[in-house]
């Protein structure tokens, strides 16, 4: 409701939909979202290449940081993780993406790099690690949520030792 005249009854305004205004109405067609799905679905790429890649990157940015931490950023190492998390579960490495989920989140409470913030990075190179090398697909199962889960309690551990409180 936004106005009331004086003694009359409510009126109601509907302000423009700008949005609406600027992209129209509608919505994907059902066709192309099937097409999309199928694309998916019998995607042949292989993530894993490109996760090793990341991987190595990874490494040597945990290397660097122990001998030089103030040269190492927290930046850094999202750039490194994010497409990881984007492009796991699209190409069937569910697991990588909850992995990097974690410690993206653990990355975004984090102000500084210090040897606690390179251990737990270190922690998700292991487990991306032995997720590359069992080529553990999907989520991986029982085991793969028992990694995700010790990944989670280090980064708990670390938010308690650094009294951070989860935003």
């Amino acid at each position: 409701m936004a106005g009331k005249k004086k003694g009359g009854i409510p009126r109601f305004i509907s302000p423009p939909n700008l949005l609406k205004e600027k992209v129209g109405e509608g919505g994907i067609p059902a066709h192309l979202l099937l097409k999309a799905q199928k694309e998916i679905e019998e995607n042949k790429h292989d993530l894993k290449p490109f996760a090793e890649d990341c991987l190595n990157k990874l490494i040597g940015c945990v290397e660097h940081g122990r001998l030089r931490p103030a040269d190492i950023t927290v930046q850094d190492f999202m750039k490194l993780v994010m497409p990881l998390k984007a492009n796991g579960a699209m190409f069937k490495y569910g697991l990588i993406t909850m992995t990097a989920d974690v410690i993206l989140r653990f990355l975004d409470q984090v102000n500084h790099i210090n040897q606690d913030t390179l251990n737990i990075l270190e922690m998700h190179n292991n487990i991306l690690a032995v997720i590359l090398k069992k080529e553990f697909t999907g989520t991986g199962g029982k085991q793969g949520q028992i990694l995700t889960d010790e990944l989670q309690m280090a980064c708990t551990r670390y938010y308690k030792k650094y009294k951070i409180s989860i935003t």
